[in-house]
């Protein structure tokens, strides 16, 4: 006679796998009525703890069926516009990955987005929690103070984000990709070399780039050029005067960019020829035409990856803000467009 499984319970009591498990496990998480029904099935099955079950159940939800489809999880995201992550190339990546991942262990993907009105923190708990949502990723620039959820009643995955440093996380390793950048320049014979970032992405990114470039030119003999960290919009005359001063009076010979896919309008709208008179990598290629150089961060798997590390959590009973803080760093690709050039 075959073991009985978890997954056996769940498909006879039309609840998921991860209820089932919280209720074998007796978590507060959810109610003392399923606690006590699921338990009383279980043991009208016959079904025995088997530890080897523990540690396969992930590998084992990769078939279809496994956990009903009725299971989804959270995505949260906090930018200015609710439209956001539908028309940035990264954000549609990371939407359509975890979508994916989650499919692939019988959960769906709902987006919520935190700033819509009305929705205060007790009506976004509501809604998740009259939906059985368990599980939350995380696509914030920021996280309000005002936003913050009961997170003893959630797993969750933090992606691509440094608005919140308590929770697991998916990310890109952004010190390979900026000494990816950096050795690559040195390497052509670059010498005069800009970063041209917003104030809110060097911020969020600790000044990595910044730092990384700055170690690297003095290891080698070359000037640091002061970055130029832009607060305003891209398009304001202002910016736009700003950058052209900071290019002709720093001589530059190549531009770094963090998320400024505009600086290619600006190089032309001066008369300069990339990369003739200047060169011109990107941090994120995803943002650029095909044909700028740069790194290739692998967007879709991270959203993959941060929706399996989020059901396995949810599996696991791990919930709320975890002791030890793990991050998952995926490797960037480099991306070789003819945007830069060897030096003479």
């Amino acid at each position: 006679m075959n073991r009985v499984t978890q997954t056996d319970i769940a498909k006879r009591a039309g609840v998921t796998h991860a209820t089932v498990s919280m209720a074998l496990n007796n978590s507060p998480r959810i109610s003392e009525a399923t606690r006590t029904r699921i338990q009383a099935l279980a043991q009208e099955m016959g079904y025995q703890p088997n530890a080897m079950a523990t540690a396969l159940a992930l590998s084992k939800s990769r078939n279809e069926g496994d956990v009903p489809k009725q299971a989804s999880l959270a995505l949260l995201s906090g930018h200015s516009d609710l439209n956001y992550i539908n028309v940035h190339q990264r954000y549609i990546d990371i939407f359509k990955g975890a979508r994916e991942a989650a499919a692939r262990h019988g959960f769906g993907v709902e987006h919520f987005w935190i700033f819509e009105k009305g929705m205060t923190t007790a009506r976004l708990h509501q809604i998740l929690q009259t939906r059985n949502i368990q599980g939350i990723m995380l696509l914030l620039s920021f996280m309000p103070k005002e936003k913050q959820l009961p997170w003893n009643d959630y797993s969750v995955v933090n992606i691509d984000t440094f608005a919140s440093r308590n929770f697991n996380a998916v990310d890109f390793n952004l010190i390979q990709a900026a000494q990816m950048m950096v050795t690559r320049a040195i390497n052509l014979g670059y010498k005069r070399i800009g970063i041209f970032s917003s104030l809110s992405h060097y911020i969020m990114h600790g000044g990595i780039m910044q730092k990384t470039l700055a170690f690297a030119c003095e290891q080698n003999g070359l000037e640091y050029i002061q970055p130029l960290l832009v607060r305003t919009k891209f398009d304001s005359d202002q910016q736009y005067d700003d950058f052209e001063n900071w290019l002709r009076s720093n001589r530059l010979d190549l531009v770094m960019t963090i998320g400024k896919p505009e600086v290619i309008y600006y190089l032309t709208a001066m008369g300069y020829s990339v990369p003739r008179d200047v060169g011109l990598m990107a941090m994120d290629v995803s943002h650029f035409p095909s044909h700028i150089a740069g790194c290739r961060i692998p967007w879709n798997h991270v959203g993959r990856l941060a929706a399996r590390n989020l059901i396995g959590q949810i599996y696991r009973n791990e919930s709320g803000i975890p002791s030890y803080r793990s991050s998952t760093m995926l490797l960037p690709e480099w991306h070789q467009g003819d945007s830069v050039r060897k030096q003479d």
